[in-house]
């Protein structure tokens, strides 16, 4: 079926036809409804890729909008001159028309979009580049400026095109047209595009785009009294989801909501006979024109229901009968596991043994080309490349943020995921469940779930197994078998089976990971016993990986502990093969034997041979004796930053956690040198991405740098409410002790930071710096203490000459004093007065210095004169200190300030805590690092 796009290298040109005959005036008088104006457009002769359907279409619209009493300018295969020239006397008869008209503009055609502007491109434009657009088609900008002049009752913009994007190669030549976007419009107006985002509308349905022909058909509902305008639009796009499967989606664009029209006696003749009205379109005109198509082709392929079909539907139909040849569709979920890569690059343990989409995701569609195989490959109806678009599609939703691309998104996989289990492919049945929002929109039959994962099951897809084994319970309530088998049981059975066809240890090695991450699949509970298990299975098997994670964790991991001669016996093992697992394992045997540590060994031949081969080749436990090596300061030398950030990254492209983790952290927060030189420069965005990559997103270090992140990186990425989340999940759930411990920092640090921030005297603070600071420090003081007023001047002034950008650090000084202690509170009062924070915090700071003079003073008279003298002359100092000292409510939040110091767990003073975290009070370097870890990288 043609679609609404075409070559820009060349198009014909034909005739602008003469404006459709516009309908009778209205009459005058109360009863006359508001002005109707139309244009609409349908341009199909093009050159190259002529359109059928867009001048029918065009007509027919202009036929309905006369019929809802419209006055219609029509142009059908129109140049940019009859289009410009329309659009100018159409837009001046709206203006002229007043604040009380409704606009519509109708355009089937071709359409492109490029470099976010978006065009409608006339029949005899001749566009070789990018260039070339702007004179020679007619900028979607332009109608909303000449439509965006004034005010009025609704304005409505329907585009009848496809929405893809324009790509010119490095010839400049134009290489496809392709559709359009959202464009700015008066309000309250409507954006109706034919389709989706990046998509093509239908042309060739019968004699009618299907768009066009919903269109047609829900026209009269305009005249039912309370129908708005853009509810006759949802029903259409309604229409055209039902009609094409869900294969285009009309997408909407509401600014302001649009009123129905203002109905009259006329309009109410005009709905009485509207079917009577000459050269009505009729879906059963269209739908016989269909069939006859469809007998034609009966006569050589499988009747209507092949012409009906999706393109993997007729694959499947053509496997079943032995027309194709099936080696190249190899849908079986049984060992080989990893056997011959398919065209997509993915191996049976993908398509059958995988647990993450994602996964597949990022083999499958990893570059270009293969994007542009997976692209082929839909288009000639493979199950497995249907079923790679639809993964990917959700996994662009998920990571999108909430809005129309979103949503579309969203449907867009969950209607792929419904055609891919409709196929031969095994993982489709479970595919048509998991994606878009078919689960958050509760479209869940449990029977019907429970018949399709079991029968993914019994094809051989473990995720369909242990999705069908978590969900046992609910199935139990539903069946009323309270009574059913554990599902942790039925969990390991289904792993077991796996683990048992596979030799190589992964699918053991993937149970372990499974267990001790908390996956949702095991009830979202670490479980160490299990984990110890399957880790145990995978090692045994040979697998370098669990085997080199088996002696790593022995030394600290009781469960896992090695006796000497088990431990030597797994390392023969594992070096008995030549491959770079066993090169690296003989390079640990020699050193061993020879007692080398990692830079000797590097230095010792054969060793370091061994170790450059296995590391060259990419095992991740060897390439980290080179990183370590370069990490290593030796002889007064700084280290090799450049040599290990290029170890680093082939060891976590490798697969190595380790490496990964290093990596992530030098990049979250860059490294300098014991000079102060930048050795590497942070790139949080990189190491967000490394973090969250789907084999190591839910490792404890990567979750513990997220919170990271999201506690202390950029600004704008910054979210300590779901930073305390992900410290929460570590703190009670991850088996990671020195992780957890941090942790438990963290969520301390919160807590004192919310505390201070619940009881802060919001209208009478001492501060220096903006109050939406990302970082606060605040000290707490006492205006007669020695020690606050050593630490004011060796400690807090020089922070905050470190600091000195408001923006970046607020300074804040709490007072505090004993119950006993008169003079010091009157001080804070004193202070207290001024009218700005930082002249509080001034005089402040100058009465603790000035301590000595007032101190020791016996009454209160005394020393709120001593005050007065001490002050003369500040900004902000109190013309009456006794005033001051009298303010009740300054006097109750500065008490409840203080009671809030004595409910934290340091309550010496002096005190400072920057954020949450309590700071050195003697040492001033100390608390300048603890404020910069604190500030964005």
């Amino acid at each position: 079926m043609p679609h609404r796009r075409f070559d820009l290298s060349s198009l014909s040109e034909a005739e602008s036809p003469r404006p459709l005959k516009t309908a009778r005036a209205p009459v005058e008088a109360a009863s006359r409804h508001e002005p109707r104006l139309a244009l609409v457009i349908g341009n199909a002769r093009y050159r190259d890729r002529p359109l059928a359907n867009p001048v029918r279409d065009a007509r027919d619209v202009a036929w309905g909008l006369e019929g809802l009493g419209f006055s219609v300018r029509l142009l059908t295969d129109a140049t940019l001159p009859a289009m410009q020239e329309a659009l100018v006397a159409y837009a001046d008869a709206v203006d002229a028309a007043g604040s009380d008209a409704v606009a519509f503009v109708y355009y089937a055609g071709h359409g492109v979009q490029a470099e976010g502007a978006n065009f409608l491109i006339p029949i005899a434009a001749e566009i070789t580049g990018l260039r070339h657009l702007a004179t020679r088609a007619m900028p979607l900008d332009t109608l909303a400026r000449e439509l965006g002049r004034r005010a009025r009752k609704a304005t409505v913009i329907v585009l009848d095109t496809c929405r893809n994007e324009f790509v010119e190669d490095g010839s400049g030549d134009a290489s496809a047209t392709q559709g359009m976007v959202r464009s700015r419009l008066p309000r309250p107006t409507e954006l109706v595009y034919s389709t989706a985002a990046t998509a093509s509308a239908e042309d060739g349905w019968g004699n009618h785009s299907p768009f066009a022909l919903a269109l047609i058909e829900e026209m009269p509902g305009l005249l039912v009294p309370g129908t708005r305008i853009q509810d006759v639009v949802d029903t259409v796009a309604a229409k055209v989801s039902l009609w094409t499967a869900n294969t285009q989606t009309v997408a909407v664009y509401r600014e302001g909501a649009l009123p129905p029209l203002t109905l009259t006696a006329e309009d109410e003749v005009r709905r009485r006979s509207w079917s009577r009205r000459p050269r009505r379109p009729s879906r059963r005109r269209v739908a016989a024109r269909i069939a006859a198509g469809a007998a034609a082709l009966s006569l050589t392929v499988a009747g209507g229901f092949w012409f009906a079909a999706y393109p993997e539907t007729r694959t499947g139909l053509l496997l079943r009968a032995g027309l194709l040849d099936g080696s190249a569709y190899d849908f079986a979920c049984a060992p080989p596991w990893d056997g011959q890569l398919d065209r997509y690059g993915l191996t049976r343990r993908d398509w059958c043994l995988s647990l993450s989409n994602d996964a597949i995701v990022e083999t499958g569609m990893a570059d270009r080309d293969r994007r542009q195989v997976v692209e082929a490959g839909f288009a000639a109806g493979d199950p497995k490349a249907l079923a790679l678009k639809a993964m990917a599609a959700d996994r662009q939703a998920r990571q999108a943020e909430a809005g129309d691309d979103r949503a579309r998104l969203l449907a867009e996989a969950a209607a792929f995921g419904r055609r891919a289990a409709a196929t031969d492919l095994p993982r489709g049945r479970v595919l048509g469940w998991m994606l878009g929002d078919r689960l958050q929109r509760l479209d869940v039959n449990l029977r019907d779930l429970a018949r399709d994962l079991d029968a993914a099951g019994a094809r051989g897809v473990l995720l369909a197994k242990l999705l069908r084994e978590s969900a046992a319970k609910s199935f139990s309530v539903l069946t009323g078998h309270g009574d059913a088998a554990d599902p942790a049981e039925g969990l390991d059975t289904a792993l077991s089976e796996a683990a048992a066809s596979d030799p190589s240890g992964k699918a053991a090695y993937a149970a372990a990971q499974l267990y001790r991450s908390g996956s949702a699949f095991a009830g979202g509970e670490v479980q160490i016993p299990r984990y110890h298990a399957w880790l145990r299975r995978a090692a045994s098997a040979g697998l370098p990986a669990a085997t080199a994670e088996w002696l790593d964790l022995a030394p600290s991991d009781p469960a896992l502990r090695l006796s000497e001669t088990e431990r030597r016996d797994l390392m023969a093992a594992a070096a008995g093969a030549d491959d770079p697992p066993g090169l690296y394992w003989r390079a640990r045997l020699r050193m061993e034997a020879d007692a080398l540590d990692g830079a000797k060994a590097l230095r010792s031949e054969p060793t370091a041979s061994l170790l450059r081969r296995s590391a060259e080749a990419g095992f991740p436990a060897a390439i980290q004796v080179f990183i370590d090596d370069a990490l290593d300061p030796r002889d007064g030398h700084a280290p090799d930053m450049a040599q290990a950030l290029l170890w680093l990254r082939r060891a976590a492209a490798a697969g190595s956690g380790k490496a990964a983790e290093q990596l992530a952290t030098l990049l979250a927060h860059g490294y300098r040198g014991a000079d102060g030189a930048i050795l590497v420069a942070p790139d949080p965005a990189a190491a967000r991405a490394l973090a969250e990559r789907h084999d190591l997103r839910d490792a404890p270090w990567a979750l513990a740098l997220r919170a990271d992140m999201l506690r202390y990186g950029a600004l704008a990425q910054r979210d300590p409410a779901q930073a305390i989340a992900i410290w929460r999940f570590i703190e009670q759930r991850l088996p990671a002790p020195e992780i957890a411990l941090r942790a438990r920092t963290e969520l301390d640090r919160a807590w004192t930071e919310a505390s201070l921030a619940r009881d802060r005297a919001a209208n009478h603070a001492f501060a220096s710096g903006d109050a939406n600071a990302p970082v606060t420090v605040t000290a707490f003081l006492a205006a007669d203490c020695p020690a606050c007023q050593r630490f004011a001047y060796d400690v807090l002034r020089p922070a905050i000459m470190a600091f000195s950008d408001p923006a970046t650090v607020r300074f804040e000084v709490r007072p505090v004093w004993r119950d006993d202690d008169a003079g010091a509170l009157e001080a804070a009062l004193v202070a207290a007065c001024a009218a700005i924070p930082a002249d509080r915090f001034r005089l402040f700071v100058a009465l603790m210095n000035a301590q000595a003079e007032w101190a020791r003073l016996a009454t209160a008279q005394e020393r709120l004169g001593a005050f007065a003298r001490l002050l003369d002359g500040l900004a902000g100092a109190p013309d009456d200190p006794a005033r001051c000292v009298a303010d009740e409510a300054a006097r109750a939040a500065l008490g409840r300030q203080r009671d809030g110091f004595r409910a934290l767990p340091i309550a010496a003073t002096p005190s400072v805590f920057v954020g949450g975290a309590a700071g050195d009070t003697e040492w001033v370097d100390a608390l300048k690092a603890l404020i910069a870890s604190q500030l964005p990288p």
